[in-house]
């Protein structure tokens, strides 16, 4: 997995972690493929980068040291 601005993000990634709001619901599953009416509505609510699998991060993982709660 590696982490990419929105901005470079073209359609058809993969996502490689969900994505949540401000209360801890998930917009968007890890797995899912990104469609370009994601990215813009993404982009509306102020994501400016999430994780994607590619050929370029396989086998690649990041490890969590703070839980996401924390995070926020």
């Amino acid at each position: 997995m590696r982490k990419i601005y929105i901005d470079n993000v073209k359609g058809n990634e993969l996502l490689a972690k969900s994505i949540y709001d401000s209360q801890g619901r998930i917009l968007l599953a890890e797995g899912m493929t990104l469609r370009l009416n994601y990215i813009s509505k993404l982009k509306e609510m102020g994501i400016v980068s999430l994780y994607i699998e590619d050929q370029f991060s396989k086998g690649i993982q990041e490890e969590n040291f703070l839980s996401y709660s924390v995070r926020e």
